[in-house]
């Protein structure tokens, strides 16, 4: 690259993906060898932390490179309009930068305020991808069609075809900009995901996979105390909850199965053949990362919120 050249920028973001959860951890059973790649083609940062476990406040952290207590938002608290500072989209912009974001929003409020993005085609409450999936699949019910939504600890195969899935809607709606983007200038592109995050439904391939093999079992420290009622007095969506068994078994194949799915999907947007570098002369910097971890039964807790390793730490590549 010439020195001074302004390279691409192109940030991957899971939502809700462990620091460990990640083959070039060493995990017993993940498979994520695009995601491993980044970091073996540059650095991986095996101590990242979020600044807050909690999407909405780790995701204002990510925007304007602040501290939660400088920037107001401390923990889970939603409908609030942001009065923010130079964000990262924005200071790009600035600079030349074309700045699209797509997939996962940024969790901010209003849903469509873009804080620093020229363009942004999301999946969200106010969401792109549910318009575009309810034309596409008109009465299955959508995105919760097939029984599970947003927090809970159920698991289930995604009931629709592959490539209805919010995860490759994310990639193909990234390729698209790709390949529609003004080339007189260098872009930012954020391609943020809503998996691992539940709903809980892989494809079939991904849940399958892992079922039929050996997953770990949770992280119970000789301290932990279960929640006296199990947990399961709270809806299906508790962050404490005793699961054992096939719920166990499901839930947690099913959270390895959204990353798996992820990472293959990732291979279309980094193929050295038809991915990012081929379209771009190799001038893009790739970086990695997620808001926050997931619990995962660690300890009798689900969900996040708490500062424990799996909820803080995360994937940080570059």
């Amino acid at each position: 690259m010439p020195a001074g050249e302004r390279p691409n920028i192109l940030l991957i973001m899971t939502d809700q993906q462990r620091g460990d959860a990640l083959s070039i951890e060493g995990h017993p059973c993940l498979l994520t060898p695009n995601m491993d790649s980044i970091g073996g083609a540059g650095v991986r940062f095996s101590r990242a932390y979020s600044t807050c476990p909690s999407c909405i406040a780790a995701r204002r952290s990510i925007l304007s490179g602040q501290f939660p207590a400088t920037h107001g938002m401390v923990g889970y608290n939603d409908g609030i309009e942001w009065d923010a500072p130079p964000t990262l989209p924005s200071v790009l912009r600035d600079n030349g930068y074309q700045t699209h974001l797509v997939g996962r929003s940024m969790h901010q409020h209003p849903p469509r305020k873009r804080y620093g993005f020229d363009s942004m085609v999301v999946d969200g409450w106010d969401s792109d991808y549910k318009q575009w999936l309810a034309e596409q699949a008109p009465h299955s019910g959508g995105w919760f069609g097939g029984g599970v939504t947003h927090n809970d600890w159920t698991a289930r195969p995604w009931h629709l075809a592959d490539h209805l899935h919010a995860t490759n809607w994310t990639v193909e709606q990234a390729l698209r900009f790709t390949a529609t983007r003004d080339p007189s200038c260098p872009f930012f592109l954020a391609v943020s995901f809503i998996a691992p995050h539940p709903p809980l439904q892989p494809p079939a391939f991904y849940m399958d996979r892992y079922l039929r093999g050996d997953i770990p079992e949770p992280v119970i420290g000789d301290w932990a105390q279960p929640p006296e009622d199990d947990g399961l007095g709270d809806d299906v969506a508790p962050s404490g909850l005793v699961l054992t068994g096939e719920r166990l078994r499901s839930t947690r194949a099913a959270y390895y199965g959204l990353i798996n799915h992820v990472d293959d999907q990732l291979r279309r947007l980094l193929s050295p053949i038809l991915g990012i570098d081929a379209t771009t002369g190799r001038d893009t910097v790739v970086v990695f990362t997620s808001d926050h971890g997931e619990m995962l039964g660690d300890h009798y807790l689900w969900r996040k919120q708490v500062p424990y390793e799996p909820s803080a730490r995360i994937p940080l590549m570059f």
